[in-house]
C-alpha cells in the first residue's frame, strides 16, 4: 500500500493542503537535479494553502514584474553592445547578457497555480501539479 503523499505551502512551508503548483520546466529541473545529483527527491506534494494566498499573488506579481524588468534592460544592454561593437562577436555578446540578465529574475522565481480559482480545501491531486 503507498503511502500517503504529503503536500506543503511554498510560502509557508506547513504541510498543509490548497491549490496545487503548476508544474513546469523550472520545478521539473529542480526535481531532475534533486533525483540524479543530490538524490533526496522526497516527492512531495506543493501547493498554496488558503492563509498564504494573498501572499503568493503579491510575490507572483513582483516575479512577473522582475522577469519583465530583467528583459527590458538585457535588451538594452545587448542593443548598446551591438551598436558599439558591430561586430558578429557582439550580437552573440548581446545574446548572452540578454540571456543572463533574464536570468537574474528566477531568485525570486514563483511557479504559476494548476487552477485558476480560489484556494481549495480538500487534498485531491490535480494532474500535472508538482510534487517534489
Amino acid at each position: 500500500m503507498a503511502a500517503k503523499q504529503k503536500t506543503f505551502c511554498i510560502i509557508c512551508g506547513k504541510e498543509r493542503n490548497g491549490i496545487g503548483v503548476k508544474n513546469d520546466r523550472v520545478l521539473e529541473g529542480i526535481r531532475w537535479f534533486k533525483r540524479s545529483v543530490t538524490h533526496n527527491e522526497s516527492g512531495n506534494r506543493l501547493v498554496v494553502c488558503k492563509e498564504c494566498y494573498e501572499t503568493y499573488k503579491k510575490s507572483k506579481k513582483r516575479f512577473d514584474s522582475r522577469k519583465k524588468l530583467y528583459l527590458v534592460l538585457g535588451i538594452i544592454f545587448a542593443v548598446l553592445i551591438i551598436v558599439v561593437g558591430k561586430s558578429v562577436a557582439s550580437i552573440l555578446f548581446g545574446i548572452v547578457m540578454v540571456l543572463f540578465l533574464y536570468s537574474f529574475a528566477f531568485f525570486s522565481y514563483v511557479p504559476e497555480l494548476a487552477l485558476g480559482a480560489g484556494p481549495k480545501q480538500d487534498n485531491k491531486t490535480v494532474a500535472g501539479t508538482a510534487h517534489i
